[in-house]
């Protein structure tokens, strides 16, 4: 038995204008695992989610979930959909009450649990987010990085599997977008998440993800696990993408003699630094001066 929690098998889906947005797309995702989604506006991507979650039913092909085809009964797209959250890029187009409390209380009350259980998954949700502070806040009022977490929130009080995010970080400033993606690391450790995302952005995706996909008019075009990026980085370099940046001054640094050859090509600034300071070749001092003249180029 595989380990992949979700899965497409050859899923085309086509609008009612007859536009073919998927075409054949076979796509597994690993149990408790980050996955990319990686492509331009209009490949696919945000199409590709709307199926996963049940909201639309492919053309042709299958969507797996645990191992058994989805089937589109009232009764099996509740539980897909309760097991499959999907944050839109919008986060107006999610919000529907008045108060962050009542917004997060929609999903469990609409599952008809009783209210004692609703305000336990809504304290929860308020908790595992850090949003407790906006509990009471009127909707309106929240910033659009706060509105997001918001969604999250009203998701998490769902106690989804998976996690599904369209374009998560658009719209965010560099430290919102560095506090949602540490919530989008909690939630992963202590809730056992599997979690996919759709962004534009290489040096995110390769910092972030365990594997990618590249989609490109409705196909995947391209696949990898960043533990074997830099090697298939020349297909995602033919439909316009740059290397990412870590790559470039790991590359440079190899070159001038910096760091000696590896395998394993470093994640983060700060696995190349830990790289630096193991490395014979010049003194630590001389090290993180070169990284700092690069970095400032």
């Amino acid at each position: 038995m595989n380990d992949f929690i979700l899965e497409t098998n050859e899923v085309s889906y086509s609008y009612s204008d007859k536009i073919l947005a998927l075409d054949k797309v076979t796509v597994q995702f690993s149990k408790g695992k980050r996955h990319v989604i990686l492509g331009s506006n209009g490949a696919g991507k945000s199409t590709l989610f709307m199926l996963l979650n049940g909201l639309f039913r492919p053309s042709s092909g299958n969507i797996i979930f645990k191992g058994k085809p989805i089937t589109y009964n009232s009764k099996a797209l509740r539980e897909i959909r309760t097991s499959i959250g999907v944050l839109f890029q919008d986060p107006d187009s999610q919000l529907i009450s008045a108060s962050v409390r009542e917004d997060i209380s929609f999903g469990p009350m609409n599952l008809k649990l009783d209210k004692k259980t609703v305000k336990e998954r809504v304290d929860y949700a308020l908790e595992i987010t850090g949003t407790n502070n906006l509990a009471d806040r009127p909707v309106h009022s929240l910033s659009y990085g706060q509105k997001k977490s918001v969604c999250i929130a009203g998701i998490m009080a769902m106690k989804p599997e998976i996690l599904i995010l369209d374009e998560p970080c658009a719209g965010l400033d560099q430290l919102a977008n560095q506090r949602f993606l540490s919530l989008l690391e909690k939630l992963m450790i202590q809730e056992e998440l599997t979690i996919i995302f759709s962004t534009h952005d290489i040096d995110l995706a390769y910092r972030w993800a365990d594997d990618m996909y590249l989609f490109n008019d409705g196909k995947v075009v391209a696949s990898c696990s960043s533990s074997n990026f830099a090697d298939e980085f020349p297909k995602f370099s033919d439909y316009g993408f740059v290397p990412p940046q870590l790559i470039e001054l790991y590359q440079h640094l190899k070159e001038v003699g910096v760091i000696s050859q590896r395998d394993q090509h470093p994640r983060s600034l700060s696995e190349l630094i830990q790289l630096i300071e193991s490395s014979s070749s010049y003194a630590l001092s001389n090290h993180l001066k070169l990284l700092s003249d690069l970095i400032e180029r």
